[in-house]
């Protein structure tokens, strides 16, 4: 039996967890979140910033957050099995991706400005992937902030294979028990005709510290690749100010 009462369409998918309808967050789904920060917001600063670099400064990369965001990504896939073949969780860093007749031609990551940019190239297998955790401390407590990251499906619409991966964000306190404080279901990154970027994201309002934020991807249907780029977390407010924490960006 259920120990939550989902609220605004909710069901609840275990006794610990409700699913949200989109546009909903918090455990209990009562929040509605904007999902990204709207115009009205007046003062937007951004706190952190991963673009994964160019091939040119790729080895200064491997330090700080972007050091600590690899090697979830790593021990994750780890603990999973890992092995050295694409079709069992690869990924890697490109600066293009080759068209064939089921790809897209990417000639460039989506960063603005980057000569020879990296992004992160996965492949997302049926039963879908925890794609990254990133763990934030020192977060204003009363202060609404943005999570999102840009994403790209690679196979090409009616290209005979390949799935629609659908984007969940988690919002986690950074504990041994990591109970849930934000869950919303984004939905999905489609095939398209022509390359499109979407971002993707949630907003949401901490309420301790510090936190754990985490992307899963699910996907119905056959396997599927993503390319993912600039994973940002900012702040948004409208009338006073926000406590930022040390900006970075790698």
């Amino acid at each position: 039996s259920c120990e939550l009462q989902c609220k605004r369409g909710g069901e609840c998918s275990n006794s610990q967890k409700c699913s949200c309808q989109r546009g909903f967050i918090n455990l209990t789904c009562q929040t509605k979140s904007n999902e990204l920060c709207s115009d009205k917001y007046t003062n937007v600063t951004t706190s952190l910033l991963i673009t994964f670099g160019t091939l040119s400064d790729i080895y200064p990369y491997w330090t700080s957050t972007f050091y600590n965001l690899i090697n979830n990504i790593l021990r994750l896939w780890l603990d999973w099995g890992w092995d050295w073949y694409w079709h069992n969780n690869r990924f890697y860093f490109v600066d293009i991706v080759h068209s064939d007749n089921e790809w897209h031609s990417v000639e460039s990551d989506r960063t603005p400005k980057d000569t020879k940019g990296l992004m992160f190239l996965v492949y997302v297998p049926k039963n879908g992937i925890t794609l990254f955790k990133i763990k934030l401390n020192n977060l204003g407590s009363s202060s609404h902030y943005e999570f999102s990251a840009y994403f790209l499906n690679v196979i090409k619409q009616k290209a005979g294979q390949g799935g629609e991966p659908n984007v969940i964000f988690e919002l986690r306190a950074s504990a041994a028990a990591g109970s849930l404080l934000a869950y919303i279901d984004v939905g999905k990154i489609p095939h398209s005709k022509t390359l499109t970027w979407l971002q993707r994201g949630f907003s949401f309002i901490v309420p301790k510290n510090p936190v754990e934020l985490v992307v899963t991807i699910k996907i119905t249907g056959e396997n599927s690749v993503l390319a993912i780029d600039d994973i940002q977390l900012r702040t948004c407010s409208t009338n006073h100010p926000v406590y930022v924490p040390p900006g970075k960006c790698i």
